[in-house]
């Protein structure tokens, strides 16, 4: 994804934005994601790992 589509996308709002990430992750078996010092505070992230049944704990 490029930065311009990522800006498409935030300018639709949160539930287009949740939209699009379930559309993305339909059909799904696994799910990898890299959190680093900034990402891991971000609200999509926590979706998605719920979304997978990940318990989500900040230290």
């Amino acid at each position: 994804m490029t930065p311009n589509e990522w800006k498409h996308i935030k300018r639709n709002g949160d539930r287009f934005i949740k939209s699009w990430i379930e559309e993305n992750l339909r059909y799904k078996s696994c799910l990898v994601v890299l959190i680093g010092s900034e990402t891991y505070n971000r609200k999509w992230v926590d979706m998605k790992l719920k979304r997978f049944g990940v318990t989500v704990r900040r230290f």
